[in-house]
């Protein structure tokens, strides 16, 4: 519910901060639920969760690039600088631990 209202007020298709916070935060639930779904034996159960999970941390880690990196950028011709906010970073470790939970 929180994602569609932030949704609304920012509007669909455009990044916002408040946007990815939530995104990572469902992300994170999701594999939380992932991971107790493999601690009791259920595999089938955890891929959805774990499906979830990333599919809301690619969503959220999309939205970081095009807000950061059109902050860091000192030319539109420069495509790299930017990418390297320490938000991103986070979303990319928190995709590791998707995949290192998943496996």
């Amino acid at each position: 519910e929180a994602l569609s209202l932030h949704r609304d007020a920012y509007g669909q298709d455009t990044p916002h901060i408040n946007v990815v916070a939530v995104q990572r935060q469902l992300g994170k639930v999701a594999c939380e639920r992932g991971q107790r779904a493999q601690v009791q034996g259920d595999g089938e159960a955890a891929a959805p969760f774990f499906d979830e999970a990333l599919g809301q941390l690619l969503e959220a880690l999309g939205a970081q690039q095009r807000i950061y990196a059109a902050k860091g950028r000192s030319s539109p011709a420069d495509k790299t600088e930017g990418y390297e906010h320490q938000e991103i970073a986070v979303t990319l470790g928190q995709l590791g631990m998707v995949e290192r939970a998943r496996h």
